[in-house]
């Protein structure tokens, strides 16, 4: 398997804001390259007779797979929001108010 260009990862690492020692650049675009082959590889999906395409059947590995299965998404033991509220350091009866730590000194 190719391996990405150190040019193409130091770029990478530079935009992430990541300072990579030169083996580390080696072994990312190693590990960069497979994560591009993993999906180029859901581009080329044929949906099995019967699937409903690749929400109803995700390929895991070569030669296994597994199904997969929809639900309706529903709220289950949702918190009261007054309750909630009234637990919270501080809030303004709508939100919870946290202490500005970006950008904001101390």
């Amino acid at each position: 398997m190719e391996t990405l260009p150190s040019q193409t990862v130091a770029r990478l690492a530079r935009t992430a804001r990541l300072e990579l020692t030169p083996e580390e650049l080696e072994r990312s675009g190693h590990d960069l390259q497979k994560i591009l082959a993993a999906f180029e590889s859901l581009s080329t999906f044929v949906p099995r007779e019967g699937s409903q395409g690749p929400a109803d059947t995700v390929r895991l590995n070569e030669g296994s797979e597994a199904r997969g299965t929809s639900r309706p998404d529903n709220v289950l033991n949702a918190l009261d929001k007054a309750a909630f509220l009234a637990q919270a350091p501080d809030s303004d009866g709508v939100y919870v108010r946290v202490p500005l730590i970006l950008g904001g000194g101390s």
